[in-house]
């Protein structure tokens, strides 16, 4: 048999400020009835029948049918939302029980709290912000049968999910427990107009424990038991998937007004999590969507909510491609005692990372890396987290995703999602460079972490990215955090006194419990923790966590143009004389104190005794490059006589230094200027030669070289040692013409041209 159509109604589901509505329903079977009902109860044959056009005043949930013989159409539902009826929202609805669940950390049950707070629906200055709030945003509406939600029967099937929450610990109750809704998106500037079917139960830890919350975190099940199998609509945007298995619904436990501590309440702004997976996407990575909309249970207002993607197979294949079977999702599961577990695939690729990363001390376990751990994502992930301050994050609080190999290319390894980062942006000063806010437990994020430092590529790389991205300008600079703040924050500006109106009060007159509430607002509570981030927390934070993982993370991350050419111990020679036309005779072993901090008179490079006929000949380069710290630098050059005059430069690594180059944070020494200085008797001496016969520490000086470079002129071209093979053809000469047949560092003729080997 056919399935029966669904009854149309003459008008839209939407949020409407009027004071009534005409609504007619219509069917296709000239010889079908329709039943309805308006409390959100699924319409069975004994419901009332149609007859005449409805007219409402209030808001209502119509259900209906078309009925013919024993046979139902599917349900068709439209929530009509009244304005009038949310401000007046009442404590005592219809049917409603006036107690929820049982506490689970203390004795007592939750009382119920259904109402909009008068005190502020009724204040001349708020209501019309509540009213111009409720339109900024799409709704969300859940409509089901109210003991589905409320029902005190303790039974798995008939029980009501908002009693028996199913906390991760205590009594476990309630977790799983799914019942069948019916669920519409709708208005908000996107215009959303959506309804379906789906399964819906609770989701969350600790969330889920009446004590501490009263406000829960839904998840909507697309099944076919429930409707169907997947919902297909482009919840996030036409450029966003649009089919979805599951969606979470999220309630904003953390720094929220209804949090059962008080410097949680004192510090809500309901944009932390999101601001985090828009970060990551900013940044360049696989990010999980959210949507903001008021959510409404059975008609009554419920809050302000976000709708994100749930981490899944689904997700994965439109996030990462392939098909659903190639995904992994791997997750700590907090009902257990925080465990890890592939919630989509299996632990064997986990596994396996976890081992190699373990090792990755050794390069060869770090190069296999590659297809096991997006490395770039995961440094991105923890300088987010670093940022962020995330307090309540690496013993649960994460996803990782990871698509399989395929026939045409490799997989891109692990990629870490933020996830539930509401506990962030908090401590200015809090400092998670090292990673660990709670135990290292293998396969923790941050035991990874402190793997992978343990090898000097990873290191560097992480080290450059945070230099990079938490500049002023850049990525988790002031400027760019703050953008993704105020675009979240004017998204829900005027919804918030929605959200006050109906959670600013519940501490206060509701549930105490380990401190009496106020009544929180969003001029006197929210506005002032916004001015706190704006003007205290974003300005700094970037510089200190950078200051915080140099300090923690002791490496040299510093990567030379490839132009520059390394000055070595084997550039210097004993010559057989001073000129331009000398000619080395003999090696000259060093003295070579690079990366040691050394005082006033030690040799950097070279020798105490500057000898007449010992040094480097840079003629051929325009430019020396020196990178360290401290003061002091000082070159001594062109010393043409035992014990007589020499040429110097004495320069310190800062700023104020006429030699630095605040690009790359170095002295770049004009080679030319030595050629045609003035020496050290007061005698202008210009020659065409830069003989280097030492670097000291100046008197007074405390300096540390970390490296010494050489920029070739322009007419000379550098050229590495394994060019010079016979089977590329490329004859090399010495200054003479001579040619060379196994040549070693040093300036030749290659094809007409001096080049430099190194």
């Amino acid at each position: 048999m056919a399935v029966m159509a669904q009854p149309k109604f003459s008008q839209p589901h939407g949020l409407y400020d009027v004071n009534n509505l005409t609504v007619a329903m219509t069917g296709s079977d000239a010889d079908a009835v329709i039943r309805y009902t308006t409390d959100g109860s699924e319409p069975t044959l004994k419901s009332s029948k149609y007859t005449s056009p409805l007219t409402i005043r209030k808001t209502t949930l119509l259900r209906a049918v078309e009925v013919k013989g024993d046979s139902l159409s599917p349900v068709a539902t439209s929530s009509y939302i009244f304005v009038n009826s949310v401000l007046s929202q009442p404590n005592n609805p219809t049917g409603y029980p006036d107690t929820w669940g049982q506490y689970t950390q203390m004795n007592g049950t939750a009382k119920a709290d259904y109402e909009m707070d008068p005190e502020m629906t009724g204040d001349s200055k708020l209501r019309p912000k509540i009213i111009e709030g409720l339109k900024q945003l799409p709704i969300l509406s859940i409509v089901s049968d109210k003991d589905n939600f409320f029902s005190h029967e303790n039974d798995s099937v008939k029980g009501g999910i908002y009693i028996f929450t199913g906390p991760p610990v205590g009594d476990a109750t309630g977790l799983g427990w799914t019942r069948p809704a019916s669920v519409e998106l709708i208005g908000g500037p996107q215009n959303h107009d959506y309804t379906g079917t789906c399964g819906v139960r609770l989701h969350g830890g600790h969330g889920r424990l009446a004590e501490k919350n009263p406000k829960h975190s839904f998840r909507l099940v697309f099944k076919k038991e429930y409707g169907k199998k997947t919902m297909k609509y482009p919840v996030f945007g036409e450029d966003e998937p649009s089919q979805f298995n599951q969606l979470v619904v999220r309630c904003h436990f953390g720094n929220a007004w209804q949090h059962w501590a008080e410097d949680n309440r004192q510090r809500a702004q309901y944009t932390r999590d999101v601001w985090a997976r828009r970060i990551q996407k900013k940044m360049g990575h696989t990010s999980v969507n959210a949507l903001y909309v008021h959510l409404f249970l059975n008609g009554m207002y419920w809050g302000l909510y976000n709708i994100a993607e749930r981490v899944d197979d689904q997700y994965g294949k439109d996030h990462l491609g392939g098909k659903k079977n190639d995904i992994d999702v791997i997750k700590i599961e907090e009902d257990g005692g925080n465990h890890i577990e592939a919630s989509e695939g299996d632990l064997a690729a986990w596994e396996e990372m976890n081992a190699v990363a373990a090792r990755a001390a050794d390069d060869a376990y770090y190069q296999r890396l590659d297809t096991l751990l997006d490395i770039d994502n995961f440094i991105d992930y923890m300088l987010i987290n670093q940022y962020a301050g995330n307090t309540d994050w690496n013993h649960h609080n994460w996803y990782a995703i990871r698509r399989h190999n395929n026939e045409s290319e490799a997989s891109e390894g692990f990629k870490f999602l933020c996830w539930d980062s509401e506990l962030i942006l908090m401590n200015v000063s809090e400092n998670l460079a090292s990673g660990a806010v709670s135990s290292d437990k293998a396969g923790a994020v941050t035991a990874i972490y402190r793997n992978l430092l343990q090898n000097p590529k990873f290191a560097k790389r992480y080290v450059r990215r945070a230099k990079e991205v938490l500049t002023a300008d850049g990525l988790l600079g002031e400027k760019s955090v703050v953008q993704v703040w105020d675009s979240l924050y004017y998204t829900i500006d005027k919804a918030l006194y929605d959200e006050a109106a109906r959670w600013g009060d519940y501490r206060r007159d509701v549930h105490r419990w380990q401190s009496g509430g106020r009544l929180y607002t969003v001029d006197e509570f929210y506005i002032p923790e916004r001015n706190r981030l704006l003007y205290e927390y974003f300005p700094s934070r970037s510089e200190k966590v950078l200051a915080d993982i140099l300090s923690y993370v002791d490496v040299d991350d510093f990567e030379a143009p490839e132009e520059w050419v390394p000055l070595t111990p084997d550039m210097f020679y004993v010559w057989d004389g001073t000129g331009a036309d000398a000619k080395p005779t003999n090696d000259w072993s060093v003295d070579w104190n690079l990366n040691r901090q050394l005082n006033g008179g030690n040799v950097v490079v070279g020798s105490n005794s500057v000898t007449y006929n010992q040094f480097a000949d840079l003629s051929q380069y325009d430019r020396l490059i020196v990178r360290g710290t401290g003061s002091g630098f000082r070159i001594v050059a062109n010393r043409l006589v035992n014990h007589g005059s020499y040429k110097q430069i004495v320069a310190d690594f800062n700023e104020w230094s006429q030699y630095w180059d605040p690009d790359y944070g170095v002295l770049s020494i004009p080679l030319d200027e030595i050629s045609r200085m003035a020496d050290s008797q007061g005698q202008q001496r210009v020659e065409d030669f830069v003989h280097l016969n030492t670097i000291k520490v100046n008197s007074g000086g405390q300096l540390t070289v970390k490296g010494i470079y050489l920029v070739p002129k322009k007419e000379f071209t550098t050229v590495e040692m394994a060019a010079t093979d016979p089977q590329h053809h490329h004859r090399l000469y010495n200054i003479s013409g001579q040619e060379v047949i196994r040549p070693t560092k040093g300036i030749y003729i290659r094809n007409g041209r001096k080049v430099i080997l190194r």
